[in-house]
């Protein structure tokens, strides 16, 4: 839906990119209840990581957005999802060709609370597993070949009073893709997986202190994580020796990106035509860009096994931290204005930046 909006280009047909104005798709913003969302698809780019029956409503700002918001360039997709319905219980079931999907909403406690769940997942390892286990019958060398992914979305919501609300909300994604393939009558094989997804979750709290003022409390965790490993098993012959060596080599990469943040924001309305909005945000940031394992095993018998071990980490911490406050009064029934300021500093590796 988004890709059709003027300004918006698709970049490459039939996958979930977004290019905003001239931006780039790492130039986009995307908020899931209030955090920030690093991977934003499935199947390489083909599903968006946003199920439909989750979604509440989207916000989407292309070119300027509101102080509240910052960190990007091009836009800003603000997704919330959905509260669930607080008076009777709704379900659906959704069978495809590449993907199934469930989802189940209603009260808690009627009229005072609700939940709201959706999972969902594509079947394409069980196809192709069926249809390699036709072709390995006869073969010496046994094919795997396997993709998949899922995700959940749950959030639950309570009014302790008229005034007073909270929220709870959670979302995991997950990619998995697996190849290998092993020898029906020697020990060797060799297995590649790759696992990366995100994890998300946010607690919210709403409080109304009149009719012109109320506040928004918001603490959330975001990650990010890539993980691959790598096994290969067989054998090699050392010089002249005519006994085989076996050999086992295990190799692992990780890559992951992890905010805590917190959000206090309040929103004062003087007047129908007139809303300030005034707040702070805090993100503490670990990133790790790096980190490889790689173990061999080189076996002449089973008496004297020589392992060999490399290893690299890295892990950067930065702190972010934002002001803003902005106005927004409506002039005409034509004509809206919003005015503001942010202001952030970003401390990294002993810099500070403004």
């Amino acid at each position: 839906t988004l890709q059709q909006l003027p300004g918006v280009a698709v970049g490459t047909e039939g996958m979930t990119g977004l290019y905003v104005r001239g931006g780039g798709a790492d130039e986009n913003l995307y908020l899931l209840d209030g955090n920030p969302v690093y991977h934003v698809n499935h199947l390489l780019g083909f599903f968006s990581a946003f199920n439909p029956d989750a979604i509440k409503n989207t916000r989407f700002y292309k070119g300027s957005f509101p102080a509240e918001y910052g960190g990007r360039l091009s836009s800003v997709v603000d997704v919330r999802m959905n509260d669930g319905n607080r008076q009777e219980y709704h379900g659906n079931i959704s069978v495809g060709l590449l993907s199934a999907r469930a989802n189940l909403e209603g009260p808690i406690v009627k009229d005072r609370s609700s939940f709201n769940v959706s999972v969902r997942r594509t079947w394409l390892d069980l196809i192709t597993g069926t249809a390699l286990a036709i072709v390995n019958k006869n073969s010496d060398t046994k094919e795997s070949f396997g993709y998949h992914f899922f995700d959940i979305n749950a959030k639950v919501n309570h009014s302790f009073s008229e005034r007073s609300r909270a929220y709870l909300s959670f979302y995991m994604g997950q990619d998995a893709f697996r190849q290998g393939s092993k020898e029906k009558h020697e020990d060797s094989d060799d297995m590649f997986l790759w696992r990366w997804g995100n994890l998300i979750g946010s607690a919210g709290w709403n409080y109304v202190f009149g009719q012109k003022l109320f506040g928004n409390l918001m603490v959330g965790y975001s990650r990010f994580r890539s993980h691959i490993r790598q096994e290969a098993k067989g054998y090699e012959i050392e010089g002249n020796r005519a006994e085989r060596q076996s050999i086992k080599r295990d190799s692992r990469y990780k890559s992951e990106m992890e905010d805590l943040s917190v959000r206090l924001s309040v929103d004062y309305s003087p007047s129908m035509n007139h809303r300030i909005r005034m707040g702070t945000d805090y993100l503490y940031h670990n990133f790790r860009p790096e980190n490889s394992q790689q173990r061999s095993w080189v076996n002449d018998s089973l008496v004297n096994p020589v392992y060999e071990l490399l290893y690299d980490y890295s892990l950067i911490k930065g702190h972010e931290f934002s002001l803003f406050a902005e106005d927004e009064m409506r002039v005409t029934d034509r004509l809206r204005v919003n005015a503001g300021l942010r202001y952030t500093l970003f401390h990294v590796e002993n810099e500070i930046y403004h």
